[in-house]
């Protein structure tokens, strides 16, 4: 899809990003944090009040779910409808009949929300894109849609799948919750490991890109003007050329390189 920011090239990304630079401001994303902070803080302390017993993939929907739902103003009742859309788009067993039914659904119900926001300014992100301007220039309509299809992708699919991840790996290699409870400065070091080794979209990214120019890559390889590529995210964080012993997952790597797993 052209309209996706991921498939864009300047001067069109760089415009929308102008653009919706105001949504995203500071001020804006600590208070935003702050109120996620509290929805965790509430979330963990259900879970200390069970039996002992937790299923954290229920947990690692709940909190993305509430994120963007609020973020976006999508009423919590639709929840579960957007869930069904959004599985069926990205489930691997979905024919293209059913992903083209659930794609025109999702499409009419963001269309829907931009038309009220339009009308009526409400305190969400949506509202801040639709009311968002450069001077004359504003989003199309197009654009607002996709900018809201991706962040409702982004929290309910690739975050919830990056938490569950991040739990199973610190649970299933023990040592690595240890080092964490034992020392809890190594925590932001910690996160982008994590996301470093953990593939950010369990499918790979199959979108292929095409060279504008000649290309000469460190190894020697020429990709010439036109070549179709695929850029594979899910490998760059295990490439030993960039990070020695890169299948081990090492909370205290020296300088490590920046990572690819969030785009």
């Amino acid at each position: 899809d052209p309209n996706m920011l991921a498939m864009m090239d300047a001067p069109r990304h760089t415009r929308i990003r102008k653009l919706t630079t105001a949504a995203f401001a500071k001020p804006r994303v600590k208070a935003m944090s702050d109120w996620v902070d509290g929805f965790v803080t509430e979330l963990l302390d259900e879970m200390a009040a069970g039996d002992g017993r937790a299923d954290f993939m229920d947990y690692s929907w709940t909190l993305p779910n509430h994120v963007v739902t609020g973020i976006l103003g999508l009423p919590m009742e639709d929840v579960p409808t957007f869930r069904g859309w959004i599985d069926t788009l990205i489930a691997a067993s979905s024919t293209p009949e059913q992903r083209a039914k659930n794609h025109a659904a999702l499409l009419d119900y963001v269309r829907d929300m931009i038309v009220v926001r339009r009308t009526s300014q409400t305190d969400d992100v949506l509202s801040e894109l639709v009311q968002a301007r450069d001077n004359e220039d504003r989003l199309s309509e197009d654009e607002l849609v996709m900018l809201s299809i991706s962040l409702f992708l982004g929290g309910f699919e690739t975050t919830v799948a990056e938490l569950g991840s991040m739990v199973f790996t610190l649970l299933s290699q023990r040592h690595l919750w240890e080092e964490l409870v034992a020392d809890r400065e190594l925590l932001p070091t910690a996160i982008d490991e994590l996301f470093r080794w953990i593939p950010s979209f369990r499918y790979g990214s199959p979108n292929p890109r095409w060279a504008l120019e000649d290309i000469e890559m460190s190894n020697g390889v020429v990709i010439r003007e036109g070549d179709a590529i695929i850029g594979e995210r899910s490998l760059s964080g295990r490439d030993e050329s960039v990070y020695p012993h890169a299948s081990v997952v090492d909370f205290h790597r020296e300088n490590p390189a920046p990572h690819l797993m969030l785009g």
